[in-house]
C-alpha cells in the first residue's frame, strides 16, 4: 500500500509540472499579497483583476491613478518579482474599473466550496497529507474532489 501512495504522490506531481500549476499557483499568490507588495495607498486604489499570459490585468479606481501607477509600472513589477519568484509576472496593463476595498475581497481557496457528497479515499487522503504547501494541497483537493465526480462509483471489494 505504501507503494502505491509513493506512486500517486508521484503521478501527481508529475501532473502539475506537466499542467504547469506550480506556476500559475504560484502567480496567483498576488491576489493575497498585493497590499504587501504595493502598499496600501495603492491597494486602495488599484487591485489585481487576472493574470493571463504572464500579464497582470490590474483594475484602477481613477485615470490618475492610472497614470499615476503606469510611471510605477517598471517598480511595481521589481516588487512583484522580488516576492513571487519564477518570472510568472512580466507585465502589468492597467484599465478602469471598481476597485473595492482591500478588506472586502476575500481570497476563496477551491477547497472552500467543493462539493461535501464527494469524499476522498484514505490513499488520496494519505496523499494529501504529503504535500505540505497548503495552497497547492488545497488545489491538488479540489482536483481529486473534481476528478471523483465524474468517475462512475465503483462496488467495494
Amino acid at each position: 500500500m505504501a507503494k502505491r501512495i509513493h506512486r500517486i504522490n508521484k503521478v501527481l506531481q508529475k501532473t502539475l509540472r506537466k499542467m504547469d500549476l506550480d506556476v500559475k499557483l504560484e502567480g496567483y499568490r498576488i491576489w493575497l499579497l498585493w497590499t504587501d507588495i504595493v502598499g496600501e495607498q495603492i491597494a486602495t486604489r488599484a487591485q489585481p483583476e487576472r493574470l493571463r499570459n504572464r500579464i497582470l490585468f490590474v483594475k484602477v479606481s481613477s485615470s490618475t491613478w492610472m497614470q499615476q501607477l503606469q510611471t510605477m509600472k517598471h517598480l511595481l513589477l521589481e516588487r512583484i518579482q522580488k516576492v513571487i519568484k519564477q518570472a510568472v509576472i512580466e507585465d502589468i496593463r492597467f484599465s478602469l474599473g471598481e476597485v473595492a476595498s482591500p478588506a472586502s475581497v476575500p481570497f476563496q481557496t477551491r477547497s472552500e466550496v467543493e462539493p461535501e457528497e464527494i469524499t476522498l479515499t484514505e490513499e488520496m487522503e494519505a496523499s494529501l497529507a504529503q504535500i505540505q504547501d497548503s495552497e497547492l494541497r488545497c488545489l491538488v483537493k479540489s482536483i481529486m474532489v473534481k476528478q471523483a465526480g465524474k468517475l462512475p462509483q465503483q462496488a467495494e471489494d
